[in-house]
C-alpha cells in the first residue's frame, strides 16, 4: 500500500516532468512509499493512500480530475499536503482556494497546521525531508533515523572542507584577513537580506569555526571591507540589485580579482534572471550571470554552506599566471578596472 499519491495538472507538461522528477528523487527514501505519477493516463487520481500531496503550479486546479480527487480526499478525511513549485510564480492561496466550496473547511485546516512544502530541485533532498515531515506515516523511526544521518553527514562535509580552506589559506602566497565576507542589500532597497546574512554568519560560526567570516551590516563600524578578502557572498533578495552601495562593493571586490558568490534566497524572488537584469551596469550584470549560485530557503542554511565550501568553489590565493603578474607590476602599476576591453574600439 502507498504512503502517499500526487495530484497534479495531467494536461500540464511542465507540471507533469515536476511530478515524475519528485516522485524519482523520492525512490531512494527507504520507508516511505509514493505511487507512480502517470500523465498519459485517462482514469482520474485514487486518493486511497493516508496523504494526499497536491503539486500546486499554475491552474491546477481547473484540471477536472484535480477538481474530482480533491473533493473525494476531503470527504475521506485525507491528509494535504500541498507542495508548491515556487520557480512558476504562481501564488498558492490564490490557486489552493480555486477549490469547490465545500473543499474550503479542509485546505484552511491543513494551511494552519502549516503542511506546505516550498520544492526546489536545487534543495530537492532537503525539500523531500520537509515533505515527509509534514505526512502521517505509520513507521516514522527508520525515517527519522536516515533524516539524522543525512544532517550528520552535512556537517561532517562543512568541517572537512572548512578545514582544507583554513589549511591553504596558511599556505597562500598572498593573505587576507577574511576567508569570506557576506553583504547584502541595505533594508531600504530590500529588507529580506539581513535575516539571510544573520543566518548564514552563524551558521558559519557554529559548523566552521576554522574560517574568519566578515559580514556587512551597512555600520561604518562593524562592516568588513571587501578588499580584505578573496570570497564576496552577495545575498540575492529582491530589488537587491536596485541598490547602489551594494554594486559598488561587488565591483571593488570584482576589480580587487575577488571570487563573487551569489546566494539566491527563493521565497523572496523566485526568478534569478529578472534580478539581475535590474543591474543596469552591463559589465556588472555579465559578471554576475556567471558567478556561482546556490538556492536559499529558511531552514536550509548548512547545505547552502556545504555547497559554497564544496571544492572549486572558494579563492584561497592570488592565483595570477606570471605573465599577468609582470604586466600588473609594469608601467607605473597599473591595476585591473572593471570594464569591456572592447569598449573604445
Amino acid at each position: 500500500m502507498d504512503d502517499a499519491v500526487f495530484l497534479f495538472d495531467k494536461d500540464s507538461e511542465l507540471a507533469s516532468n515536476f511530478t515524475i522528477s519528485i516522485w524519482k528523487s523520492l525512490r531512494a527514501w527507504l520507508g516511505v512509499s509514493f505511487r507512480e505519477p502517470q500523465p498519459g493516463e485517462r482514469a482520474g487520481f485514487e486518493v486511497k493512500p493516508a496523504n494526499t500531496v497536491l503539486i500546486v503550479t499554475p491552474g491546477f486546479m481547473k484540471h477536472p480530475q484535480v477538481q474530482e480527487a480533491i473533493v473525494l480526499a476531503c470527504q475521506q478525511k485525507r491528509n494535504l499536503v500541498f507542495l508548491h513549485h515556487i520557480r512558476t510564480g504562481c501564488d498558492l492561496r490564490e490557486e489552493i482556494f480555486a477549490a469547490d466550496e465545500e473543499c474550503h473547511k479542509a485546505i484552511e485546516k491543513a494551511l494552519k497546521d502549516d503542511r506546505i512544502v516550498i520544492y526546489t530541485e536545487d534543495l530537492s533532498e532537503q525539500c523531500n525531508d520537509i515533505l515527509i515531515q509534514k505526512m502521517s506515516l505509520k513507521d516514522a523511526d527508520q525515517l527519522s533515523a536516515a533524516y539524522n544521518k543525512r544532517v550528520s553527514d552535512r556537517k561532517i562535509s562543512i568541517m572537512k572542507n572548512s578545514a582544507k580552506i583554513a589549511k591553504a589559506r596558511t599556505m597562500a602566497g598572498v593573505k587576507r584577513k577574511y576567508d569570506i565576507c557576506i553583504t547584502q542589500a541595505t533594508i531600504e532597497h530590500s529588507a529580506d537580506g539581513m535575516p539571510v546574512t544573520e543566518d548564514l554568519f552563524v551558521e558559519f560560526t557554529k559548523l566552521a569555526p576554522a574560517l574568519c567570516i566578515g559580514r556587512n551590516y551597512g555600520d561604518k563600524v562593524k562592516n568588513a571591507d571587501v578588499r580584505y578578502t578573496f570570497n564576496l557572498i552577495v545575498v540575492l533578495t529582491k530589488d537587491a540589485f536596485t541598490c547602489a552601495p551594494l554594486l559598488e562593493e561587488i565591483k571593488v571586490s570584482l576589480e580587487n580579482e575577488g571570487n563573487i558568490l551569489l546566494v539566491h534566497h527563493l521565497m523572496s524572488c523566485p526568478n534569478i534572471e529578472e534580478e539581475i537584469a535590474k543591474c543596469e551596469d552591463q559589465v556588472l550584470s555579465a559578471s554576475l550571470k556567471r558567478a556561482p549560485r546556490f538556492t536559499y530557503m529558511p531552514g536550509v542554511a548548512p547545505s547552502v554552506l556545504m555547497g559554497i565550501l564544496s571544492p572549486g568553489h572558494i579563492k584561497t590565493d592570488d592565483n595570477k599566471s606570471p605573465r599577468t603578474k609582470q604586466a600588473l607590476s609594469s608601467g607605473g602599476g597599473k591595476s585591473f578596472r572593471l570594464d569591456y576591453k572592447n569598449r573604445f574600439a
